[in-house]
């Protein structure tokens, strides 16, 4: 009769130089066995950062399947948010998990608790939803991210399967600094102010196509102030574009619709009322301009040489201390670096 030959594994040991792509394991224990059939695992413990821990049981068997069951708690999962994300990211995960499929595809369901995380230039105070892994594809669902001020609600999925991830998301978010949110577009985007917004993330994280709605307040855009922000954008392939988009500062109102291409050169139709004159970023030092002016015409040049052609009224104005009354007209204005 053949008797079925077993090997069996039991240990622990905190003296190891052990670390998961960055991460430095500093504890490990583990009892199990092997035999003909794969890997058995009774227990396995490993401690991590400060106070991370992970415990897990189940099996691997010789053909790759998995099943697996355990839990983390604040355990460091910097490789994860990394693959994620295609950059460098960090965070801490508390979970319950169950892992299945095969050690090549495995899959994964559990509601996750994540803390300290920072990805794509967004710094998370505490984020919590439903998270499942299934054919290298990561579903997201009612995952809400709390940041220093508002949050985010996130549902969607990120594939993994390509030579890059690919996300397909749509993001709610209530109350944030608009600031961390323009690193993602662009490293020198002078944009501030509080923000709600809706909007769909697609495609690869190296060159996302977003569409969204804004609501924004309190803020600066090209170092002017305003009180709020509404309108409908897109952002693909480097392209800025803007519908119906209304900024109103102090007693001015000024609607942008039109586009910015990837090599920032500006085509937009603005209509702007109550536009305060001694604001304006004008290029020639010698001009001193005051007063309220009405103006629809036409944006253009470049986003670090900015030019207005349109035509212009206003009961009065001031230039070089000269007052002007009832103007009406054409006017081809240059605008300095924003």
């Amino acid at each position: 009769m053949y008797k079925r030959q077993q090997l069996k594994l039991k240990g622990a040991t905190n003296v190891l130089d052990l670390q998961w792509n960055g991460v430095q394991i500093d504890k490990i224990a583990f009892d199990g066995f092997v035999d003909k059939n794969g890997l058995v695992v009774d227990n396995f413990s490993a401690f991590a950062g400060k106070g991370g821990s992970l415990a897990a049981h189940g099996s691997i068997l010789e053909d790759g399947t998995l099943s697996v069951n355990g839990r983390m708690a604040d355990f460091p999962i910097d490789p994860l948010l990394t693959m994620a994300t295609g950059k460098d990211a960090r965070g801490l995960c508390s979970t319950e998990f169950n892992l299945s499929g095969n050690i090549n595809a495995p899959q994964f369901a559990g509601v996750m608790q994540m803390t300290q995380a920072e990805f794509m230039h967004q710094k998370i105070t505490e984020a919590h939803g439903l998270l499942s892994l299934q054919d290298n594809v990561l579903k997201i669902k009612d995952f809400k991210a709390n940041m220093d001020q508002g949050s985010h609600l996130i549902n969607g999925s990120i594939d993994l399967r390509g030579s890059e991830p690919s996300i397909d998301l749509v993001l709610s978010t209530k109350g944030v600094r608009i600031e961390p949110l323009m690193q993602i577009i662009s490293s020198d985007a002078y944009v501030t102010g509080n923000l709600d917004n809706e909007l769909v993330l697609k495609g690869v994280v190296s060159n996302p196509s977003i569409l969204g709605e804004i609501h924004a307040s309190d803020g600066s855009a090209a170092k002017q102030l305003f009180n709020s922000v509404d309108g409908h954008y897109s952002y693909i392939d480097g392209e800025l574009t803007l519908k119906n988009f209304v900024v109103n500062a102090a007693i001015a109102k000024v609607e942008l619709n039109g586009k910015m291409n990837k090599n920032r050169e500006l085509d937009f139709l603005l209509d702007a009322q109550n536009v305060d004159l001694a604001h304006l970023p004008v290029k020639d030092d010698t001009l001193d301009l005051d007063g309220l002016l009405n103006a629809k015409g036409y944006l253009g040049g470049t986003l670090t040489k900015p030019y207005f052609k349109g035509d212009v009224i206003s009961d009065e104005i001031f230039i070089n201390g000269e007052k002007i009354s009832e103007i009406q007209g054409t006017l081809k204005l240059s605008l300095i670096h924003i």
